[in-house]
């Protein structure tokens, strides 16, 4: 599979508030930041023109365009494409990146593309993607050319493995904090730290990991020194991974960067995000609000690691660990720690699975109040199941995943009869709690299917299986 960074997929740098001030072109044009060496005139070239209203180039295959001849689209998105191409000097085959022609005079793309450009040339590093040259196109059209990447992405990886052992996270991470490192002694803070933007090349024969996409990357301080290309008030990042400051419009420094790799590192660890919900603005909240919870209790990972990712997501950046360096080498100790773990697939059992999950009605946005009641219902359902002897593989700030196993022979059987008289018990109880919020929706069900798992000590460990997929809960929704 060939690749480079993508134009703007799963939703990079996203903007979702719609109430955000904008700034002009020239303002954008004045604040971004110089690049040094050849390049640099190159950019300033690129920001005078780019005032001009464009005419579309021809971008087919066969198209010639300057130096370059594109041979296949690679990608496309909201505001760019790439292409692969043939520089025809050197015989080099390369990406390169292209604004669409209408998003020219749009005031916040614009900058968007300049700082990528600009970030991406001033940073040389062999972990983060190599900028080749910048320029314009023939209809003046902005564009730059970079190394022509072939592997996958790490979102890609998560898909065909779920999770990755502690061992294979820190053999991921080491080179991204790399990369990162590099980029905060620049006084960049990338902003935008997630799977997708984390490339797994394969490059003379052997596995180069690159940090991509620096489309929302931003000058450290830059609010202070007037060289920030942020409008006041405007929310830039992923929800999944934004950093409480990030999300208030406070000022930044590389901790954001930090507070994202722990969100990274529990991901990579468990399959999931540590805060998640349909609703984007839920999860923001979650980020601001509610505590992290551990990978430990998704995955078998030991407490250390549960620390480590626990102090990167510190609600205050003081704290968490002050560099990027700090935190790998925090969670290299924890995973020397840790034991090989075996990431293959354990034995699939029969068992009892019930979901919960609460949350706020369809179009209305988490408040205190309900917060404070979906986290009541919560301890509510895990305390009545852990009486029937039901263990919990997945807790999330919005819902829980209980286990039962079903053990042939056993004089105490429990079937799924038995958990769904339970539920209608259980749901009584909640329907008189004091403090019941009536915008809080709760939905409690039950399945019988398989778990796969694992013994650990005197237990097991769950590490997959059908009653772990929530994908698979849809079929099972309450009435």
């Amino acid at each position: 599979m060939s690749s480079v960074p993508a134009p703007d997929d799963e939703a990079p740098g996203e903007n979702f508030d719609e109430g955000q001030a904008t700034i002009s072109v020239t303002q954008a044009v004045t604040a971004s930041a110089t690049i040094d060496g050849s390049r640099a005139s190159e950019s300033r070239t690129l920001r005078q023109r780019m005032l001009r209203r464009p005419t579309p180039p021809d971008l087919s295959p066969g198209a010639l365009l300057g130096e370059y001849r594109i041979e296949a689209e690679l990608g496309a998105g909201g505001y760019g494409q790439v292409f692969k191409a043939l520089h025809l000097p050197s015989d080099r085959v390369v990406a390169v990146k292209v604004l669409r022609p209408e998003m020219v005079n749009v005031p916040t793309i614009l900058p968007r593309f300049i700082r990528e450009v600009e970030a991406l040339s001033r940073i040389i590093h062999e972990n983060i993607v190599q900028v080749y040259s910048v320029g314009e196109l023939t209809g003046g059209v902005p564009y730059y050319s970079m190394e022509l990447l072939e592997g996958k992405d790490l979102r890609e990886l998560l898909r065909e493995q779920k999770r990755l052992s502690p061992r294979e996270t820190v053999a991921i991470l080491e080179p991204v904090a790399a990369a990162l490192h590099c980029a905060h002694e620049q006084d960049i803070i990338h902003r935008d730290i997630k799977a997708s933007n984390i490339f797994i090349a394969e490059i003379a024969g052997r596995r180069v990991i690159k940090l991509l996409d620096f489309g929302v990357a931003k000058l450290m301080y830059g609010d202070y020194r007037g060289d920030g290309l942020t409008a006041p008030g405007t929310i830039i990042g992923t929800p999944h991974s934004m950093a409480p400051e990030q999300i208030r419009c406070e000022a930044l420094d590389c901790r954001a960067d930090i507070y994202s790799l722990g969100v990274l590192a529990f991901r990579l660890l468990t399959g999931r995000y540590p805060f998640n919900d349909p609703n984007r603005r839920a999860i923001t909240v979650m980020h601001l609000q509610a505590p992290p919870p551990r990978a430990s209790e998704l995955a078998p990972v030991s407490s250390a690691i549960d620390e480590v990712i626990l102090k990167c997501m510190a609600k205050a950046p003081d704290d968490r660990y002050s560099t990027v360096i700090e935190f790998l080498e925090a969670f290299r100790r924890a995973c020397d720690d840790e034991p090989a773990v075996d990431t293959a697939k354990g034995q699939a059992v029969d068992a009892i699975g019930i979901r919960l999950e609460v949350g706020a009605a369809e179009g209305l946005e988490l408040d205190d109040d309900m917060i404070e009641d979906i986290a009541e219902v919560l301890d509510i359902v895990e305390c009545e199941l852990e009486e029937d002897g039901f263990e919990f593989p997945l807790r999330a700030s919005n819902g829980l995943t209980a286990i039962r196993l079903i053990e042939e022979g056993s004089e105490e059987d429990y079937t799924l009869d038995d958990a769904e008289g339970r539920l209608g018990e259980i749901r009584e109880i909640l329907d008189e709690r004091d403090g019941a919020h009536p915008d809080v929706v709760i939905s409690l069900v039950a399945r019988q299917d398989s778990v796969e798992c694992r013994p650990v000590g005197d237990g097991v460990t769950f590490v997959g299986g059908a009653l772990l997929e929530l994908d698979t809960w849809g079929a099972a929704k309450e009435a």
